[in-house]
């Protein structure tokens, strides 16, 4: 049995939101430090622990930990994760609590709904600010100095009065004066570097050379043969570009690397797979579009793709 108690402790720690499919979504909100009421004790900063039960969608996130960690399958990890949930659901319902080590409590009301409360002694989700503690600053008095009179004497009131020469201010003058005309001599002289296109109203035009511009054209000879599923193009679109706004999401990763691990395995000629990133995660696509009932309708469509994606899922871009 291959438990998923410390796969969720280990992502908490590096994610903000931890989806366990079936169950829940643990969610981390991070609180920065502030000082308290006297404005001499400064909180350090700390990560919060809540839980959301209406996020259920299987994001690939727990079950491609399970994959590594493990060295199984990512169907048998999603099999043992399914078994997983399955068992907490039981143990809920029979004993009306769970706790989950370092992560909280779980406790059935009793209409149905569950409640969680997170661990406070050693919780899991603050291992980021472990060891910081609240910090006292101390007001600084400045010290009060006493100062002596001085009293001079006869000769150094002399020395102190006396005048200081009147050439010596007259060449510090000249001297700065003449650093000033240089100044404004260097700035002032016009400067034409070679090879510089100046302003101009007559438009240039630049050629490449041929070999260059044959670097910028498509390779034909990869798409040969092959049969792409592309929608026909509105009329009255026909000269926009238009990014589509639904994508059939059929797995979720948390880095570029991970997503293109799963294109790679998964990926088939009838239906090939894409990378849409955004909003921190890369997610791994099988078909786009602007109508939504469509993309609705693909999940569906193809019985092969069904079974091998059973949890996919519309995804709106914003």
């Amino acid at each position: 049995m291959i438990s998923i108690i410390q796969h969720i402790q280990y992502l908490i720690t590096r994610h903000d939101c931890v989806v366990v499919p079936g169950l829940g979504a643990f969610v981390a909100r991070n609180i920065g430090a502030s000082f308290a009421p006297d404005g001499r004790t400064m909180t350090p900063p700390s990560r919060e622990l809540g839980f959301n039960g209406c996020i259920t969608h299987d994001d690939g996130l727990l079950t491609g930990s399970v994959t590594r960690r493990e060295g199984v399958s990512y169907e048998c990890a999603r099999n043992a994760v399914e078994q997983e949930v399955e068992l907490i659901q039981r143990r809920l319902r029979n004993e009306g609590t769970l706790t989950l080590s370092r992560i909280g409590t779980f406790t059935l009301t009793a209409h149905g709904a569950i409640e969680f409360t997170p661990d406070t002694v050693n919780p899991v989700a603050s291992l980021p600010y472990c060891g910081l503690g609240e910090l006292t600053l101390n007001s600084l008095d400045a010290p009060v100095l006493e100062s002596e009179p001085v009293i001079l004497t006869q000769e150094e009131a002399v020395r102190h009065t006396k005048r200081r020469n009147p050439v010596i201010g007259v060449m510090k003058y000249a001297a700065s004066a003449a650093v000033l005309v240089g100044v404004c001599l260097t700035m002032l002289t016009p400067i034409s570097p070679a090879n510089v296109d100046l302003a101009s109203l007559k438009p240039s035009v630049i050629s490449a050379p041929a070999a260059e511009l044959d670097n910028f054209m498509p390779d034909e000879s990869k798409y040969a043969g092959r049969t792409l599923p592309l929608a026909a193009p509105d009329p009255e679109e026909a000269t926009a570009t238009v990014e589509p706004r639904y994508y059939v999401i059929v797995a979720s990763a948390a880095s570029m690397n991970e997503a293109r691990k799963y294109v790679k395995y998964h990926s088939t000629e009838a239906t090939p797979l894409r990378i849409l990133p955004g909003e921190g995660r890369y997610r791994v696509y099988a078909a786009a579009g602007n109508d939504f009932e469509a993309m609705s309708a693909f999940r569906t469509a193809d019985p092969e793709f069904a079974a091998a994606n059973p949890n996919a899922w519309v995804y709106t871009r914003k």
